[in-house]
């Protein structure tokens, strides 16, 4: 069996077909057709990585939609930690479970007909830390028609809501940004 190298410079998309003639010391020949065969493109990497609608436990990873591809695999982590694959036939998808208070590092990677591309860059994001509950409140300087309520700051608060209602009555919402309210233009009893 003999092999025979050849280097062409193809065009991605175009079909091609191959054809092998061999010829005898008699002068017979022979001819041999392939079925036509289409070189593809390289599968694109993502870019444009972006991440959105951060919570505590959840955030929202998109990117821009390479040409051809069928679909795209996800990999986040904690920052060092062990990659986790979500998979997802469009350019966006919704991770869960996530830990609070957590830098994540994400990459996506496309798969197209010629093949899974390379992964994109990573894009780092940082999961939120949630709220704590509100202690130690108290209520002071009651008049027939006024009082203050304070409670114990909250780190990383940015405001408060104080609800308040006669006993059995409507809750009236006041929204605060510290820890105390003057609360007035109360009914006595």
């Amino acid at each position: 069996a003999t092999t025979f190298t050849q280097t062409l410079s193809l065009i991605y998309n175009q079909t091609y077909y191959v054809s092998v003639r061999a010829t005898n010391g008699a002068g017979l020949t022979t001819t041999s057709t392939s079925d036509g065969l289409t070189i593809l493109a390289p599968c694109g990497t993502p870019t444009g990585i972006a991440v959105s609608s951060i919570t505590t436990t959840s955030a929202t990873v998109s990117w821009t939609a390479v040409s051809g591809a069928s679909s795209y695999t996800v990999q986040y982590r904690p920052t060092g930690g062990t990659w986790t694959s979500s998979n997802s036939t469009t350019n966006t998808i919704n991770l869960s479970g996530l830990s609070s208070t957590t830098v994540y590092e994400v990459q996506v990677t496309a798969t197209c007909a010629s093949g899974t591309s390379n992964a994109s860059s990573v894009a780092t994001f940082t999961t939120l830390t949630p709220c704590g509950t509100p202690t130690g409140v108290a209520v002071s300087s009651i008049t027939t028609t006024s009082a203050t309520v304070s409670w114990t700051a909250v780190s990383g608060a940015s405001s408060y809501t104080l609800q308040y209602r006669p006993t059995g009555g409507t809750w009236t919402s006041v929204v605060v940004t510290s820890n105390s309210a003057n609360l007035t233009g109360l009914n006595s009893a």
